[in-house]
């Protein structure tokens, strides 16, 4: 139970007792002090690591992107960290292709999006611009994905490249035998993101 103190009370912090105050988003409270079990059950451990995961993810994308989840979370009681987080361990729990950002936009996604093994410790990847606006560009990112679990942290090619239909780039020094899971969003003029469409099959690289 959690108790808002009064006016005469006024700010609280710290333990006393079997009560804890605490503040949460500018509101004081107290509340009974609990000692949370850990029975480290097989799903609770698959969690973690999802929740692991994410945060290698999100360390690794581009400052445009973070600053894109910052906004969307504008006037949320969330980050653009929380919304990242929650939307990845949602698809990776539901074993659905990862979509990175947290929400759809008016953001044309490009059209088709196909990863092929181009030469030992790379990848090469292909796409069709459809309806996607040409003043967009492309964002690439790319993991390790040995069929069923992303490993590793997600990262990006060597450059961006304009947003053409039937353009090419490839993905260098990958680790040979391994597979890959590449997933490419459109970052329109203003700024603003589609949800990440990942290839229909992982590769291995020769």
């Amino acid at each position: 139970m959690k108790v808002i103190p009064g006016y005469l009370i006024g700010s609280m912090s710290g333990k006393a007792g079997n009560a804890v105050a605490a503040r949460c988003r500018g509101v004081q409270y107290i509340r009974q002090h609990v000692i949370p079990t850990n029975p480290n059950t097989e799903d609770q451990q698959a969690q973690r690591a999802r929740f692991s995961l994410i945060v290698g993810w999100y360390h690794a994308l581009s400052a445009a992107l973070s600053l894109y989840l910052t906004y969307l979370a504008l006037g949320l009681p969330q980050s653009g960290f929380n919304l990242f987080q929650a939307r990845n361990v949602r698809d990776l729990y539901n074993e659905v292709d990862p979509r990175l950002t947290p929400l759809s936009t008016n953001v044309q996604e490009i059209n088709t999006w196909v990863v092929a093994t181009e030469s030992v410790g790379g990848l090469q990847a292909t796409w069709d611009a459809g309806d996607a606006v040409p003043t967009s560009t492309l964002e690439i990112y790319c993991c390790k994905f040995d069929g069923t679990d992303y490993t590793g942290e997600i990262f990006q090619p060597d450059y961006t490249p304009p947003l053409v239909s039937a353009e090419t780039v490839l993905f260098g020094n990958l680790e040979p035998g391994e597979q890959y899971q590449c997933f490419a969003l459109v970052k329109s003029a203003t700024g603003q993101y589609s949800v990440a469409v990942a290839d229909d099959e992982t590769v291995q690289t020769e």
